[in-house]
């Protein structure tokens, strides 16, 4: 895994902002009946204003040049893409709940036809149910992006495999603790 080399310093920076403020954390963690060797709180973003523009400014270099008019979020990524939405001056629509309609749903001035970027915290199947209910009341989402994935991915703007490898090669974390990530990655593939 020597895919940190190729991160600009930015990456790695960001990485370490993540990490030194506890929004990535490794150990043993519960998610319902499952255990996994990190937790990523990306609800904590707003607390600190300056891990969100970094992380903003990671994700406004991955936007296509396309036109968009609306950027379409989950609530997890609503803080970057406000801020995003901000900076390029298009309108944020996000997904409050995912409880009834899509048109009930979903908060945020839009209509049919409107050329759409997708920020979602990260893929699998919620991203993908948000994306087709966003589709099916009309947005046109043309580009999806993520702000994490477990494993590299070219929409996602970090991902575990290179945080992990960054973080160990700073001293941030152990190499047991980079080991227990890549066996418990390598178990998720097989």
């Amino acid at each position: 895994m020597k895919q940190s080399e190729a991160l600009p310093d930015d990456h790695h920076n960001l990485y370490a902002q993540l990490y030194d403020t506890g929004i990535m954390q490794f150990g043993h963690f519960s998610a319902g009946e499952y255990s996994l060797p990190y937790h990523l709180d990306f609800s904590l973003l707003p607390s600190y204003p300056d891990v969100l523009r970094a992380l903003a400014n990671a994700l406004s270099r991955r936007i296509s040049l396309v036109p968009h008019q609306r950027i379409l979020c989950d609530l997890l990524s609503l803080p970057a893409a406000v801020i995003i939405g901000q900076e390029y001056r298009i309108p944020v629509v996000y997904e409050k709940a995912a409880t009834g309609s899509a048109a009930h749903d979903l908060a945020g001035a839009y209509d049919i036809g409107h050329p759409t970027t997708a920020i979602m915290s990260s893929p699998g199947q919620a991203a993908e149910r948000t994306v087709l209910r966003s589709r099916s009341v009309g947005l046109d989402v043309r580009e999806t992006l993520f702000l994490f994935s477990e494993r590299s991915h070219p929409q996602a703007i970090t991902d575990l495999e290179s945080c992990i490898t960054v973080l160990e090669s700073t001293g941030k974390v152990t190499k047991h603790q980079m080991r227990t990530i890549e066996v418990w990655l390598a178990k998720q593939t097989g």
